[in-house]
């Protein structure tokens, strides 16, 4: 990466560069290692050209800052890529040299001793344009986060010598690949292989995901690269892996050969059906899930707990409605038995918060809006208790949170509506986006309300919940 940056500075022209790869394989802290030799290497000075023009140059002794920017989707992700530079930091022995804010600052900064300063910025997290000042090299940290260029563009105009940006092929389109084929950047791909660092404990992590056996798995000495000696319909199976059912063919694609792979079968890969939803679970939290059918569809009430490691989940309603007061005549009773079991919880003790009912946003039907109505109508009733809120979804909601959920043990009490709609609900991928498609139905694309109101739950309920995965988030 620094001889493509250098080979571009010197001929005044902007360096691009992209490094898709694997998890653990050292993309952050090859970044790391780079940005902060550069920052206490060298200030900048401007220079007159020839043509009149000004051009930002590289010197150790410079009047100037030299402006290098990071950036990640949010704010508290962008505070575990600052984890990693301090990491890095300690590892290049100048921890004494080097100032580091907080890292539970909103703008958390490295400052060194010639007076640069590596600044750290989450971006906004509904998709919209940022405004951005001068910088001269920029970092985008897990960049198939960003849902459209267009997010970052007034960053990348603004930008004078190098942009870097990094990702896990998760996706199969994005407009990060679009760049990074285009011929006009520095494209690189390393896995876990690339990074010699890495505990064993780790390696047997990501190797616990391949469902081949891995010997078929070398090295090429000339370039480095490792390949199969086998296509995937000769390769000998993993036998340890698939008896422990770690094997995931997609997961190790994307995260171990850092490959792009699309997704395959149902998006809930493994649900645990269960007949009702067990009395002796520790339970974390508890989120009511609404979606609005109106009269076309059906509206959908669910319940989901998180206990642990686990998500349980029951479809408590699933009926249409022509309008909110039919709709809470029905929703009444159900969660007026619901709020007797929540305040039989002891694990909230005699302090506990409202009951959350997540619902859908778009819920302006023929003039009428669902949600204000039903919250009225439940004030007027005397259930002061019952908190009707609307979900806010920005780009991906959906992959994001089916993501997030398939990282838990998803028990969900067995219907024929769950069953209809978890075991035919599977990732169709247009433009990076996801459809729901009901096989053998040709033209319906409706079987997906109970699982857009656990998606709406799980949104509120995962959203301050940290888990480690060898799968980088």
């Amino acid at each position: 990466m620094l001889k493509y940056f250098i080979d571009n500075y010197r001929v005044r022209k902007k360096a691009e560069i992209v490094n898709v790869g694997g998890t653990r394989s050292g993309k952050t802290y090859d970044c790391a290692f780079m940005l902060m030799y550069l920052a206490d290497k060298y200030k900048v000075e401007n220079r007159r050209n020839d043509d009149g023009t000004f051009d930002s140059v590289l010197n150790a002794n410079g009047s100037e800052r030299l402006i290098i920017d990071v950036y990640r989707n949010e704010l508290k992700k962008v505070r575990k890529t600052f984890e990693d530079f301090l990491a890095c930091i300690s590892l290049m022995g100048i921890g004494k040299r080097v100032v580091c804010s907080s890292i539970n600052s909103d703008r958390p900064t490295i400052t060194f001793p010639n007076g640069n300063v590596i600044s750290f910025y989450g971006l906004p997290d509904d998709g919209t344009m940022v405004e951005a000042s001068k910088s001269h090299i920029v970092y985008f940290n897990e960049a198939l986060e960003i849902p459209t260029r267009s997010v970052i563009s007034n960053i990348v105009m603004r930008c004078e010598m190098m942009i870097i940006y990094d990702a896990n092929p998760r996706e199969t389109t994005h407009w990060l690949f679009d760049l990074g084929e285009s011929g006009g950047c520095l494209y690189t791909h390393t896995t876990y292989k690339d990074n010699k660092f890495l505990p064993p404990s780790i390696i047997q992590g990501i190797e616990s995901m391949c469902p081949w056996d891995l010997s078929d798995y070398v090295k090429d000495e000339a370039s480095g690269r490792w390949y199969w000696t086998k296509g995937e319909d000769e390769r000998k199976p993993n036998e340890v892996n698939l008896s422990t059912k770690s094997a995931n063919r997609r997961n190790w694609l994307v995260y171990g050969e850092g490959l792009r792979c699309a997704r395959e079968g149902s998006a809930f890969e493994d649900v645990i059906w269960v007949a009702d939803i067990p009395d002796d679970i520790e339970v974390d939290s508890v989120v009511w899930g609404l979606d609005f059918g109106y009269r076309v569809h059906e509206s959908a009430l669910s319940v989901n707990i998180l206990s642990g490691g686990s998500i349980y989940s029951k479809c408590l309603l699933y009926k249409s409605f022509d309008n909110p007061e039919r709709l809470f005549e029905a929703l009444e009773p159900i969660l007026s038995e619901q709020e007797e079991w929540y305040k039989s919880l002891s694990e909230f003790d005699k302090e506990k918060p409202p009951m959350y009912i997540v619902c859908e946003s778009q819920d302006n039907f023929e003039g009428t809006h669902f949600v204000q109505m039903i919250k009225q109508v439940s004030m007027w009733r005397g259930h002061f208790n019952w908190d009707f809120g609307k979900v806010s979804k920005r780009p991906r909601f959906k992959q994001d949170l089916i993501s997030n959920i398939n990282r838990f043990s998803f028990h969900v009490v067995r219907t024929s509506i769950t069953e209809t709609e978890l075991l035919n609900y599977v990732f169709e991928e247009r433009n990076g986006e996801i459809t729901s498609k009901l096989h053998g139905t040709r033209g319906r694309n409706d079987h997906d309300h109970y699982i857009d109101s656990v998606l709406y739950a799980c949104w509120l309920m995962l959203r301050y919940v940290s888990r480690n995965t060898l799968i980088d988030e």
